[in-house]
């Protein structure tokens, strides 16, 4: 089937067996204006096996944030009750093509309680798989065809990693049960329909070196961390 080709052969992620999980991203350290700081080593890994798209060989697909990737910044980045950390890279395929990919973390302030707090509410991103032209033969008629494919992933909204207001949260290592779900879409003509909804639990976000300090007052030290509350796993909201 063609396009499970395209999805293991033109993806820049990593086919590893499912026992090879260590961590590969190295750690990065962003800013976003005056109101938040974050640092992270994360990668996302895809399992991709015959319940996942029918027809695939068990493989892990990795997707690594890269320590370089470019902060995009703009009015709507620093807002009193929402900070966004957006983040944009290129990756390269098998075949040298360079494919866009990004990923956003949204920081929500929390004043449900008497001490304001904020964490994590959403994380969202979209990996582009491959890009090239195709000919594709129909009614005995060949016509080239732009293909395309990504991957879209989206927390939705949820609270997640609180810490209280003017202190940042510091985890060495989030653990293993960050899951965000995940749909595959594409343009050429070969099941699985497109906008295809991967299994709950086919994307797991691995995260160390994790630190972050959003919704910084103006008196806060510049480009260096607020007091940090050490956690050694995440603090999730219920």
């Amino acid at each position: 089937m063609f396009f499970l080709v395209l999805l293991v052969v033109s993806s820049a992620a990593a086919a590893t067996s499912p026992a090879d999980e260590i961590l590969r991203a190295d750690t990065g350290n962003w800013t976003v204006g005056d109101c938040l700081l974050a640092q992270f080593a994360m990668q996302f890994v895809v399992t991709a096996d015959n319940n996942t798209i029918p027809g695939v060989e068990p493989r892990d697909l990795i997707f690594k944030v890269p320590a370089n990737a470019t902060v995009q910044v703009d009015s709507a980045s620093c807002q009193p009750t929402l900070n966004y950390l957006s983040l944009h890279w290129v990756d390269k395929s098998s075949n040298e093509t360079h494919l866009a990919r990004n990923l956003t973390v949204v920081f929500a302030l929390d004043n449900s309680t008497l001490r304001e707090s904020y964490g994590v509410s959403r994380l969202y991103g979209h990996f582009e798989l491959a890009h090239f032209v195709q000919n594709v033969t129909k009614n005995n008629e060949s016509t080239p065809m732009n293909i395309t494919s990504r991957l879209d992933l989206d927390t939705g909204e949820k609270l997640e990693f609180k810490v209280s207001l003017n202190h940042s949260y510091m985890c060495s290592d989030v653990g293993d049960d960050w899951h965000v779900p995940t749909s595959l879409f594409y343009t050429f003509p070969d099941p699985p329909p497109a906008g295809t909804v991967l299994p709950a639990n086919a994307t797991r976000v691995e995260a160390k070196d994790v630190q972050f300090d959003a919704f910084r007052p103006k008196d806060a030290p510049k480009k260096r961390f607020q007091v940090h509350l050490q956690l050694a796993l995440p603090l999730v909201a219920t």
